[in-house]
């Protein structure tokens, strides 16, 4: 068989509903293109109220370090109890402390916003596809295969007495080409033999120039 040398599997990393689907088996993509998109209206919304909350506790940390900078200006005069200033210091690091936890938050949110675009890794072609639009997904779960562009191999299974005399490259003609022979580099011998059919599986690399235009 003729198969990509990298095979990967793409998957939204949030979960929800595709609006679009924007490729198709057998469609050549270049890196980060966009697959599909997600509805990401609630994605909106979170991101807009974690925006507005981040401002308001912003806006507290300010004022509490303010009346932190006063009060341990005036304590040294006798004008703020040590108690006042120490609710001071208190009040100033729990609202740095909810700012900070805010920030986390808000930056996780435009993460998650930005995840709604399933675009490709790298340049290649759709070679399946698992997800259509209106579908309901979950993080992780896969909705293309890509097969990246650059790298294909030769995929064949060789018996064991011919295991130890397999050299380093080897011809190789398809069925559908018999005219046209290519030369392959071995890659990878599998260490163990198949159960079923006691044969190993060896990877050879064909060269970018001398690689067929269809993988099967």
């Amino acid at each position: 068989r003729i198969e990509p040398r990298h095979d990967t599997a793409l998957a939204f990393e949030v979960g929800g509903r595709i609006s679009a689907r924007l490729v198709d088996v057998g469609d050549t993509v270049v890196a980060g293109a966009v697959l599909a998109r997600l509805d990401d209206s609630d994605l909106r919304l979170r991101e807009r109220d974690l925006a507005a909350r981040l401002a308001a506790s912003e806006a507290d940390r300010a004022d509490a370090a303010t009346a932190l900078r006063r009060a341990t200006d005036l304590r040294p005069k006798g004008f703020v109890s040590q108690a006042e200033l120490d609710r001071a210091s208190y009040r100033a690091q729990a609202s740095a402390a909810q700012a900070q936890a805010l920030a986390a938050q808000f930056a996780l949110a435009r993460r998650e916003l930005a995840y709604a675009a399933l675009t490709a890794p790298a340049a290649g072609v759709i070679t399946a596809r698992q997800a259509d639009a209106g579908q309901v997904v979950s993080a992780g779960q896969s909705a293309f295969t890509l097969a990246q562009a650059g790298g294909v191999e030769v995929v064949f299974d060789l018996p064991e007495s011919q295991r130890t005399a397999l050299p380093d490259t080897v011809q190789v003609t398809l069925w559908t080409q018999p005219e046209h022979a290519v030369t392959a580099r071995v890659r990878e011998v599998a260490p163990q033999a198949a159960d079923a059919s006691r044969t190993y599986r060896v990877r050879a690399t064909l060269p970018a120039s001398d690689s067929p235009p269809a993988l099967g």
